[in-house]
């Protein structure tokens, strides 16, 4: 979920850097390495691709950050503090968290044990609002057509998916063929 958050912000970076009227002051600010310019001038990848290279888009505070070189008005930090549906923790938070506990469990190897299906559906959610929320945002300041093409399982799909999950592997256990014993004796005897 951490990957598929920072490849939407990444990305969004890249398009609006494509038409930015700040383009060259960003790309006067980057440094890109050898290998880099070759992927360039051999046509692998763009020079706003490798600008987004060189910067940070998992942590949401960093990567508002980003968004904001290209336009002020691009807070998106300040777009997830605000409260949603009436919720404790905003959507902030929650994206927060969540890319706390991947750097937890890549780096330190902790893996949090009330990590769950609901907390992970719940993390889901929050994705899918939190991208919605800002793509309304962006959209609203560019004057664009509001189009959604992405999605996820409603909470009934989830639910059933669930207890069908549960269902098999009670089967299973029930049904699993015991495995022969093991004796010394010679099967072919």
């Amino acid at each position: 979920l951490v990957s598929i958050w920072e490849e939407y912000v990444r990305s969004t970076f890249v398009a609006l850097l494509r038409h930015s009227p700040k383009k060259v002051s960003i790309l006067r600010g980057s440094r890109p390495s050898g290998k880099q310019l070759a992927d360039i001038s051999d046509g692998i990848v763009s020079v706003e691709d490798v600008v987004a290279e060189g910067l940070s888009f998992q942590n949401i505070q960093s990567a508002s950050e980003n968004l904001k070189l290209l336009d002020s008005q691009l807070d998106l930090s300040g777009l997830l503090r605000r409260p949603y549906h009436r919720r404790k923790n905003s959507l902030f938070d929650s994206l927060s968290d969540m890319v706390r506990r991947r750097h937890a469990f890549v780096h330190r190897s902790l893996l949090e044990l009330d990590l769950d299906d609901d907390v992970a559906w719940r993390f889901v959610d929050d994705l899918d609002a939190a991208v919605d929320r800002f793509y309304r945002h962006l959209i609203s300041k560019r004057q664009w057509l509001y189009q959604k093409e992405w999605g996820r399982p409603k909470r009934s799909v989830r639910l059933k998916y669930t207890a069908q999950k549960l269902e098999m592997d009670a089967v299973s256990s029930l049904t699993a063929p015991k495995m022969p014993r093991q004796t010394n004796e010679d099967p072919l005897a």
